[in-house]
């Protein structure tokens, strides 16, 4: 039996009360009205029951001293017609209706019986509460104003006799049918004003529960901010700690290399003349590899030399010198991570500009491709170095290789300066340096792009500039 009389009334609370609005202010209103509306319903039930009653006693006492039940009947139905409204989405309409239901009657009821009627004074005083609770506290001042107007004036009009209210009432003695509405209005003041209150009560609730919700996030997210922030000045300070170690081997490095080209220079020279001698005549060969081991080293130390210079020096020079260079400088490398690096092109090519920041563009680029393919599994590892010129305004550098290639949602990243692939390896300024060579010294345009096949492009495009 209880679980029948709770799905009863779960029924009567999802259907004809349970807001549907989405807005929390108008859901509240919504609820109030809802239940309201039900209740006036279940009154009006009650009510006509009693009037009909009552009409009884009045006929048979040959009285007229109450509304017929006709009139009952007529507000019943009304609020079943507001009830409607507010469950199609009409809130303002329905609550409208439903301060008309009792705010128009009452105006006959003050006219009627008397302004000082209990009952008529009692529903003024709830169509003002209602007003404020369901609409807005301006519409309820507004309702204020128009019942003392109304009041005031007809306060005037029946003390100078000008309209008779019938007030019988005032001479007679009190009784239950006289009480019940009087109970009936109070209790209907009451369960509005303590639905107003619980659901501001809840709502309130809501949002201290949000707020501290939002302290604790906030007290969350600064932690995290705070741990990040330590974290990245870690970095920052491990990256300028890199950077710094790199600059000082670079000034001292440039001195070493600097004093050690002329001793080379000197055996090369040594070497070539040893060759010379007609007694030497029988270990040549030999000494032609060592003329060659010597030349070897010292285009070696010049190639270092020239990536440790920092003066700019714009001149016309051989792109596939540059290439050339950088390859055979990479050598070594190459050997240890069991690569082949190949250089394709149809015509030596030449361009003017910065010949040490074009073969930083090369050096990065073939040692990146050389450093993706140590780590990975494949056989035949191969780079392939290639020059193109089109068209007599561009000219075409790729560099392709067989190797694992790059995760598709880090090729947006690729270029971006501090970001590495290389965990815990790289800097990550070398790509994004070639990008700001080749933009900002060359006016090119630099792309990568994942193979098929495997492995991935670089793409350099330069304009053929002259003097």
């Amino acid at each position: 039996m209880k679980k029948v009389i709770k799905r009863f009334f779960d029924k009567i609370q999802k259907n004809l009360i349970k807001p549907l609005s989405a807005n929390e202010d108008q859901a509240r209103k919504e609820f109030i009205l809802n239940v309201l509306l039900v209740a006036s319903e279940i009154l009006m039930a009650a009510i006509l029951v009693l009037s009909f009653v009552r009409e009884v006693i009045d006929v048979i006492a040959g009285e007229d001293r109450g509304f017929k039940p006709t009139v009952f009947i007529v507000m019943a139905l009304v609020f079943v017609a507001a009830h409607y409204l507010s469950r199609r989405g009409k809130l303002k309409a329905a609550s409208l209706i439903f301060l008309a239901i009792f705010f128009l009657p009452n105006i006959y009821l003050s006219y009627h019986w008397g302004i000082d009627l209990p009952q008529s004074l009692l529903l003024y005083a709830f169509t003002i509460l209602a007003s404020g609770i369901l609409i807005s506290t301006r519409f309820s001042l507004v309702m204020t104003a128009m019942i003392s107007l109304y009041l005031a004036v007809l306060g005037y009009l029946q003390g100078h006799g000008i309209c008779q209210p019938n007030i019988y009432w005032a001479s007679e003695m009190a009784t239950i049918y006289d009480a019940i509405p009087i109970v009936i209005t109070l209790s209907i003041m009451a369960a509005i004003s303590w639905l107003s209150n619980r659901e501001i009560e809840n709502s309130l609730m809501r949002a201290r529960k949000s707020e501290k919700s939002l302290q604790q996030e906030r007290d969350n997210l600064e932690i995290t901010v705070e741990k990040r922030t330590s974290e990245l000045q870690k970095m920052q300070m491990d990256k300028i700690g890199q950077l710094y170690r790199f600059a000082e081997f670079g000034r001292i490095s440039s001195g070493i290399f600097h004093d050690l080209i002329n001793p080379l220079t000197a055996v090369s020279l040594n070497l070539e003349q040893l060759a010379k001698e007609p007694h030497y005549q029988e270990t040549s060969e030999k000494v032609g590899q060592a003329v060659a081991a010597a030349k070897r080293m010292e285009t070696l130390v010049v190639s270092v030399k020239k990536q440790l210079k920092k003066e700019e020096c714009r001149q016309d020079f051989s792109l596939n010198q540059e290439i050339r260079g950088m390859i055979s400088l990479l050598a070594h490398k190459a050997t240890l991570a069991k690569t082949t690096i190949s250089f394709r092109y149809h015509q030596e090519l030449n361009i003017f500009g910065d010949p040490l920041k074009f073969s930083q563009i090369i050096l990065n680029l073939v040692a990146n491709s050389l450093d993706a393919l140590a780590e990975s599994h494949q056989e035949n590892r191969r780079i392939k170095v290639s020059l193109d010129q089109k068209n007599h305004r561009e000219i075409c550098l790729r560099l392709k290789d067989n190797g694992p290639g790059i995760k598709e949602e880090l090729l947006g990243k690729i270029f971006d300066p501090f970001f590495s692939t290389k965990e815990g390896k790289g800097l990550g300024l070398g790509l994004s340096s070639i990008k700001h060579l080749v933009e900002k010294d060359f006016g090119g345009t630099i792309s990568v792009k994942n193979l098929s096949e495997g492995g991935c492009t670089f793409t350099v495009i330069i304009p053929a500039r002259e003097k």
